[in-house]
Formats: C-alpha cells, structure tokens, sequence
C-alpha cells in the first residue's frame, strides 16, 4: 500500500513504527475510546502489537495512519477491516487521538479518503459502520462523508452501565 492524501491529510499504512508512547496513550485515555470496544482492555506496546501482528498477518485489513500533511504529525488511526473478498464488503472505523484535533473535520476527511480509496483500490462495493447513538461527532462525520443509517439496533451496547442503541450506517461504491 502506498501513502493517501488528501487536503489536509496523508493516511500512510500503519506499521510497527506507529506504535508509540503517543498512540499507546490513546488507547488507554478514557476520553479517546470511550467509544471504541476496545476500551475493555489495558492495553500495553506487547498487546498493540500483537492486535497489529494479528491483524497483518489475516490480509483482511487496511490499516492506515492519519497525518497532518504540513506537520507530518501522527493524529490517529483508521482501518479497513475485515474485508470480505468474496461478497466485496468491508467495515470501517477510526480513532482521532490527539484532543487538540476533534471538531475540525480530519475524522470527515480521513473517512472520503480511505473510502474512495478503498472503493477503487479494493473494489469494494459497500462500506458500513457501527456507532453508539451517544456518539454524535462520529455520526456527524460519517454522515458528511456520504454514509446513511441502514439500521438502528436497540439497546445493542453497554456504555457507562447503560444501555445505548447502535446505528448501522453504509456506503455505496458508485461504480
């Protein structure tokens, strides 16, 4: 895989060298993934890089690191995964890591980057995403970069010991 850019962004393919002191902190903050079902875990560099490991070695995944073009800075993570090569369908999720970069549209752009590439490069058809109603500046990205709700399920997710939906969004290749 090479590197993608965009406006503001370039997503370069994640590799070890992406597991840092920074995104290790990531992972653990409380802020940063209280939405990610990975939260369950303690994380350690020994268990990010067996998740990496684990997922390189299956070949379903395109993992991507988000950069800022002019700084070269490392704000987060997005990947593709799994992909389903038979049915040519895939899911998609993201971390922005860095506090100081929410709200400012890099989640909107780094979701159209990697999906028309993921549609061209991959061939895929349809790219979905699963997000926690209570998530709304992830429901607000994905929606700007084109997804729409296929469906809502009920009380799918436990979040600070309450129930909370799940919506179901989608994407469509144009070609």
């Amino acid at each position: 895989m090479q590197d993608i850019f965009s406006n503001r962004l370039v997503l370069r393919p994640f590799g070890t060298h992406n597991i840092t002191v920074s995104y290790l902190k990531w992972m653990n903050d409380t802020d940063v993934n209280q939405f990610l079902e990975s939260r369950f875990t303690d994380h350690t560099f020994e268990s990010l890089r067996e998740y990496y490991d684990l997922a390189i070695k299956s070949g379903s995944f395109a993992w991507f690191a988000i950069y800022l073009a002019q700084s070269n800075r490392h704000i987060g993570n997005i990947k593709i995964g799994p992909i389903n090569k038979y049915h040519n369908v895939s899911s998609i999720g993201l971390l922005i890591g860095e506090k100081d970069c929410w709200g400012k549209g890099y989640a909107t752009e780094s979701i159209l980057t990697a999906t028309n590439w993921a549609f061209e490069s991959l061939d895929l058809f349809k790219i979905t995403a699963g997000i926690y109603t209570n998530n709304i500046g992830s429901l607000k990205a994905f929606q700007k970069a084109g997804f729409h709700v296929e469906s809502v399920s009920k009380l799918e997710a436990l979040f600070c010991n309450s129930r909370v939906d799940v919506i179901s969004l989608a994407k469509f290749s144009s070609g």
